[in-house]
């Protein structure tokens, strides 16, 4: 797909997460097909392996838990990951130059897994950036967000310090657009849902230290043909609308500092 916005890239870039995912008809015999899986993928950079298991919630009058099993094919660093389960694949990094090379890596998986498994049926598909907001010594978080984002200050309400959550959503042209601002002291650097961190960590915060995370989603739930091409375009029509909302969140004196080129 052709841009319809110029490139941006930033050199000291404060993303620490970007995971696009397919959802797809589930594939109950999925585990069948990982060993041959590993093989290919492992030629195409990702020879870290491991199976998990992992707990899921299904809230309700009566919550139940269950468990499910994933596959994590990684690459060296353990900087990048491709993500199978019975009902998607996903690729996640937290080393990110732009949106060509992911996309065209992106395109590579889908191929892989796709011929692998069978996949027909796509009935997601999902494009997440999580940002670090960090400000640095004598620096404030105003400089870098909008005033839009900005929040309630500890001063207006006469306490200490104060954590502030933001979320928007809205419909786009091509899917539903959600843009959140989590603020934590905990030491994690992404959202809850995304907690445990799979990836070597790309950043190391403090516990006790406030930060601020930019969490942009964009996400359609039409079904498509599982065609990696078409998918990877449609992708693409994801990007621009997530570019656009980090670009009316941050600042330009944000961009400067973070090296933009």
């Amino acid at each position: 797909m052709q841009r319809n916005q110029i490139r941006l890239r930033l050199k000291n870039s404060p993303l620490v997460m970007v995971l696009a995912q397919v959802r797809i008809s589930p594939i109950l015999k999925m585990g069948e097909y990982v060993p041959a899986l590993q093989e290919q993928l492992r030629h195409e950079g990702y020879p870290r392996f491991r199976a998990e298991q992992v707990q899921e919630v299904d809230f309700g009058p009566q919550p139940r838990f269950t468990q499910r099993e994933r596959w994590l094919f990684a690459d060296k660093d353990n900087r990048e990951a491709v993500v199978l389960a019975q009902d998607f694949v996903a690729l996640e990094t937290n080393r990110y130059d732009c949106f060509e090379d992911f996309s065209a890596r992106l395109a590579k998986v889908l191929r892989i897994v796709g011929t692998a498994v069978g996949a027909s049926l796509s009935e997601r598909l999902g494009l997440r950036y999580v940002d670090l907001i960090l400000p640095a010594a004598g620096e404030t978080l105003d400089e870098y967000l909008q005033s839009k984002l900005h929040g309630l200050r500890a001063g207006e309400l006469a306490i200490e310090k104060v954590l502030n959550r933001f979320e928007a959503r809205g419909v786009t042209g091509v899917g539903q657009l959600v843009v959140r601002l989590h603020q934590n002291e905990s030491g994690a650097f992404l959202p809850p849902d995304l907690m445990p961190a799979e990836l070597t960590p790309s950043r190391v915060v403090e516990k006790g230290q406030i930060i601020t995370l930019l969490d942009i989603d964009h996400f359609s739930e039409q079904s498509k043909d599982y065609d990696p091409p078409a998918l990877v375009e449609a992708m693409w029509q994801l990007h621009e609308y997530t570019e656009k909302a980090f670009m009316s969140s941050v600042t330009p004196l944000a961009l400067e500092r973070w090296g933009k080129e």
